[in-house]
């Protein structure tokens, strides 16, 4: 079993994971699908970096068909939900609701359709009913900020969202 930490899709996931290459997690993951006695698994970890592009990621994975997925929480609560400002928690809701309508209509195991649906109402039902956490927000801003210095980062090409949240 090979298993895969893939927690967004092209420039997203190269900005998310520094010294990631799209290109190359992909084409290996595509090449491994070929090899027989692979089991290919793929962990997604949830954060407020990485809604704006969930359902990208989960519509490519589904049509590259791993084995199995599964959804795990960021350990910082400065990567939490709750740090999503509430006047732009009603994307993240549209986002994560198009991810599960995206799973439900896919072909793959009942069981994997009811975990991933379960973790992303279980993430809405956050963002609907959690106060901001404006502590960590602020946090997250700071950290977030001194990541881009040192990895030397034009924060001019991130999307929109992330541009947003991080209030550059």
């Amino acid at each position: 079993k090979i298993v895969f930490s893939i927690d967004g899709i092209g420039k997203g996931l190269e900005w998310l994971r520094f010294g990631a290459n799209w290109e190359s997690i992909k084409n290996n993951f595509i090449a491994l699908k070929d090899i027989r006695g692979i089991q290919r698994k793929v962990n997604i970890t949830m954060s407020a970096l990485n809604l704006f592009m969930i359902n990208e990621l989960i519509s490519w994975l589904i049509k590259n068909c791993p084995e199995y997925i599964t959804i795990g929480q960021a350990t910082e609560s400065y990567f939490h939900e709750n740090v999503i400002p509430t006047e732009m928690r009603g994307q993240a809701v549209e986002w994560l609701t198009q991810a599960s309508l995206t799973v439900v209509k896919s072909k793959i195991s009942l069981d994997q359709k009811q975990n991933l649906v379960k973790n992303f109402k279980n993430i809405i039902k956050n963002l609907k009913h959690s106060e901001h956490d404006t502590t960590n927000h602020i946090y997250l801003i700071d950290y977030m900020k001194k990541l881009h210095v040192v990895k030397k980062i034009n924060t001019e090409q991130l999307d929109p969202y992330i541009k947003k949240l991080l209030k550059i």
